[in-house]
């Protein structure tokens, strides 16, 4: 296993699990996340019963600004020696996925899984908070400036010059849908909205977000619920990007255990 692939495991802290193989939660943080925000997450699985494996990468690794295809590539195989590893691929296990940087982590997983590993893995469902959105302009710089180190001038600069880089990109995309008529998977939303995994799916989002559009996380949700997958959505009101547990603990809490509880079993469909 890679020396750089740094991840957190928590384990239930309740003596008796309520299944024989408690479920395992997938944690992939936002990107410029740190890992005290994304521990309490594992801490609401702890006490649900659930291990969690909570993992944050570098932002220039899923940034639009340089995709790292070999590292997320690396990334996706060191989750998946993991698992076989601790004996997870036994468990009943679920994703939970931060904003477009978690989301773009995921996306190699699950496409791993699906291309190497078929059939291997119990694979629940995912929740995903704060995504997957297409980032509008001033969305990404906003994202950007919270991600990059410096003084204020310099994380400006930086900021200004990703986003002409991802702008170039995003009509190069555009274009070459355009003449070739098939969709550029270059691009998150895109690329999984299309997924062929048919799990359940749990969307938290909120219409406060001022960096990953609400109505665009809408649309993603609306488009895999008319591919047959089973969906539910939670719109908060005034919650910011990835902040939704923080503003509304009790209902995020109640949605994200009940989606758990509804799926687990053996007895749900793949």
């Amino acid at each position: 296993m890679d020396d750089d692939f740094e991840y957190y495991i928590t384990f239930p802290v309740i003596a008796e699990p309520v299944v024989t193989k408690e479920p395992v939660i997938i944690l992939f943080g936002w990107a410029g996340c740190i890992d005290r925000y994304l521990a309490k997450y594992s801490e609401i699985y702890q006490k649900k019963g659930c291990t969690s494996i909570r993992y944050i990468t570098s932002p220039n690794v899923v940034s639009t600004r340089v995709i790292d295809e070999k590292k997320i590539y690396n990334l996706a195989e060191n989750v998946i020696n993991l698992l076989k590893d601790m004996k997870f691929d036994k468990h009943p296990i679920f994703f939970h996925v931060f904003s477009n940087g978690g989301g773009t982590v995921y996306r190699s997983v699950a496409e791993m899984i699906r291309k190497k590993h078929p059939n291997e893995f119990q694979i629940k469902g995912c929740i995903f908070d704060s995504c997957p959105a297409k980032v509008r302009p001033l969305g990404f710089l906003r994202a950007t400036l919270a991600m990059t180190e410096g003084n204020l001038i310099t994380r400006y600069a930086i900021s200004l010059v990703a986003l002409a880089k991802a702008l170039i990109i995003g009509a190069y995309s555009a274009m070459l849908s355009y003449l070739t008529g098939k969709i550029n998977y270059y691009r998150l939303w895109y690329a999984l909205v299309e997924e062929p995994n048919i799990s359940p799916q749990l969307f938290l989002f909120s219409r406060a977000d001022s960096v990953c559009p609400w109505d665009t996380i809408q649309q993603f949700a609306d488009r895999r619920k008319s591919m047959g997958v089973d969906v539910k959505s939670v719109l908060f009101e005034d919650s910011e990007h990835v902040k939704h547990m923080v503003t509304y603990k009790e209902e995020y809490l109640q949605h994200v255990y009940s989606f758990i509880d509804e799926n687990v079993s053996d007895d749900k469909p793949e």
